[in-house]
């Protein structure tokens, strides 16, 4: 018989099984567990409920209003990947000399 678990609870023929969990039981297991009241429903064709996830809001960053100073030569790739990118330039796959060069060759 197939019943869905109202909690999580540890089968002794199983092992451990999650809330929501359609199992198929028989004999002893199924008597433990309606002795403890672990089953949420019972028949041959149970279907879980489906777990609705939500989907997260888009969040925005916020854009930065004073401009950005054009990084030293010396600064980390990081800071002329983020000043780059501000000018619109595409820096997937360039390496520093190459995003400085394209810094260089827009502004």
């Amino acid at each position: 018989m197939q019943v869905v678990l109202k909690c999580a609870f540890d089968i002794p023929s199983m092992g451990l099984r999650l809330a929501g969990t359609v199992v198929d039981v028989a004999g002893e297991d199924l008597e433990v567990m309606r002795r403890r009241d672990v089953i949420a429903g019972e028949s041959s064709e149970v279907e879980p409920e489906p777990v609705v996830v939500p989907e997260p809001d888009p969040v925005e960053e916020p854009v930065s209003e004073t401009p950005v100073k054009k990084p030293l030569k010396s600064a980390g790739i990081d800071a002329w990947r983020v000043f780059a990118t501000g000018l619109g330039i595409d820096v997937k796959g360039l390496k520093k000399p190459e995003i400085i060069a394209a810094v260089n060759a827009v502004s």
